[in-house]
């Protein structure tokens, strides 16, 4: 008996622990509940990866001369005479902007509302990211033209004049004119984070880098890069937090990555890279460089100054695959690269945080008809066609098929009979240019409609108390609308973490 009564003593207590066990564990529960979520399952990456890895890859049909990303993380190429904004979580297609001349170079402004945009000929356009429009032009009338924008409110372009020009970025206004040491072409233009130093380089003999004091209008450094600056983007570099230099040198056939402390004459550390150097990018924290060469990509520690990674990619023979241009993305763990066959592939560094997938698209829901019709004119202007393909050349990135409703709307002036009209004849006169365009471009599975509703659907009243006109308020009312009735996403070449060429 005393044996049996021991025993259930021991059950009495093992259950007791157990029960203090359970409250216990019940306790750190409710505690982790007031912990900030983790990104969903429902990311475009793996949560760990131990050494780069392509993340997706987007093909192009023509080759690919420039890139830029923005703030907000968009990647930015540059194709003929278009550039395509993709989204950096999954490469599709967010925004199109067409010109009338090749994209030569971008560039965003710090907070991503502009997009400058060099061509090879008739300077620098000026684009506005919310809706497309140019805002303004800079530096005509030459070409191969080049743009940067500082952190201070200014910007500067160069070209095939030899000439520096600093801007007002809100104004526009001109002002100041660099005099550079030649009168050679400019190849690329960087300011430093500070804005208060700019690098500018010259298509020279041997290639130099001119960096000036923008207050004072000094030359403060010149450096001298026995390269060949042919189909180089960018030779020289700032690090974001303004600690280092960087220059791409050549020296006894030898190709380098020359880095400096910024303000010191003796070199710091000198990199060796691939031959045929073409382009290199800090990474926003200035932890990392990325150096393009010709057929590789290597990644470098800034502190230690060794090589941490080289891109897993393969290569044609005919050096039709070459890199042209590679960019960090602002968490600094992504990296983009340019490939002259029209490839764009986005690789995922260890260390790098998981990308939450968009489920959405950004479509326009209309189309102003001031920018593409003249006053109570249904025929399209000549510069509409430009506006419309963009809006074209979207459609086809991101949708095999699609079935797209034109819907013409006017202001409140004129009787609701000639509104109702010119609505339907504008929306016909749209539907029409896109199915011509959709024929000449192979995009078979379309199917376009037209309606008009005049002044029926106002988005805001044009007219005050008093029944006086409001003009401003009209241009809004003025529109194509656009309905998407149904359409199936197009899968974007998604490389599924394959290696590139595989």
């Amino acid at each position: 008996m005393k044996h049996f009564q021991r025993r259930t003593f021991k059950h009495y207590l093992i259950l007791s622990l157990l029960v203090i066990m359970l409250i216990l564990a019940s306790a750190c529960a409710d505690k982790e509940d007031n912990i900030p979520d983790k990104p969903s399952d429902d990311v475009t990456e793996q949560a760990v990866v131990e050494n780069p890895e392509q993340l997706w890859t987007v093909k192009h049909e023509n080759e690919l001369i420039s890139l830029a990303i923005s703030a907000d993380g968009n990647v930015a190429i540059g194709e003929n005479r278009t550039v395509y904004c993709h989204r950096i979580a999954d490469g599709l297609l967010d925004e199109v902007y067409v010109y009338q001349n090749m994209t030569d170079d971008l560039a965003f402004s710090p907070d991503g509302a502009l997009l400058g945009v060099g061509f090879d000929m008739d300077g620098i356009w000026l684009t506005d990211t919310a809706n497309g429009n140019k805002l303004r032009e800079l530096h005509n009338g030459f070409s191969s033209s080049r743009v940067a924008f500082s952190s201070g409110g200014q910007m500067a372009t160069g070209n095939s004049d030899g000439k520096v020009r600093l801007w007002d970025i809100k104004s526009g206004e001109q002002l100041a004119a660099l005099k550079m040491p030649s009168t050679d072409w400019i190849t690329s233009l960087t300011y430093d984070q500070s804005g208060k130093l700019l690098a500018a380089s010259q298509w020279t003999d041997k290639g130099t880098v001119t960096i000036w004091d923008i207050e004072s209008k000094e030359v403060v450094h010149s450096i001298t890069l026995n390269n060949y600056l042919g189909g180089i983007k960018d030779p020289f570099q700032f690090s974001p937090d303004g600690k280092i230099m960087a220059a791409a040198i050549k020296e006894e056939y030898k190709h380098l990555v020359r880095l400096w402390m910024s303000g010191a004459a003796s070199p710091l550390a000198d990199l060796s890279i691939p031959d045929g150097y073409r382009d290199m990018d800090f990474s926003p924290d200035s932890s990392l460089l990325a150096v393009a060469s010709l057929k590789a990509v290597t990644i470098w520690d800034v502190s230690t100054h060794t090589l941490l990674y080289t891109l897993d990619q393969t290569f044609s023979d005919d050096d039709t695959d070459t890199i042209v241009e590679l960019a960090f993305t602002p968490d600094s763990r992504h990296l983009a690269v340019a490939r002259k066959d029209g490839r764009l592939d986005l690789w995922r560094l260890p260390g790098a945080e998981p990308f939450e997938a968009v489920s959405e698209m950004r479509m326009p829901n209309s189309l102003p008809s001031d920018a593409m019709f003249g006053l109570g004119s249904s025929q399209l202007k000549g510069e509409a066609a430009l506006r419309l393909e963009a809006f074209a050349k979207k459609l086809t990135f991101n949708y095999s098929k699609c079935s797209i409703k034109f819907v013409g709307h006017t202001d409140s002036s004129g009787t609701a009979e000639e509104n109702l009209r010119l609505s339907k004849e504008r929306a016909e006169a749209v539907r029409s240019w896109f199915e011509n365009w959709a024929n000449k471009n192979g995009a078979v599975d379309w199917t376009f409609s037209a309606d008009g509703r005049g002044e029926s659907e106002l988005i805001i009243p044009d007219t005050d108390a008093n029944g006086a006109y409001i003009k401003d308020a009209a241009a809004i009312n003025r529109r194509i609308g656009i309905e998407v009735e149904s359409a199936t996403a197009k899968v974007v070449n998604l490389a599924d973490n394959q290696p590139a060429g595989e």
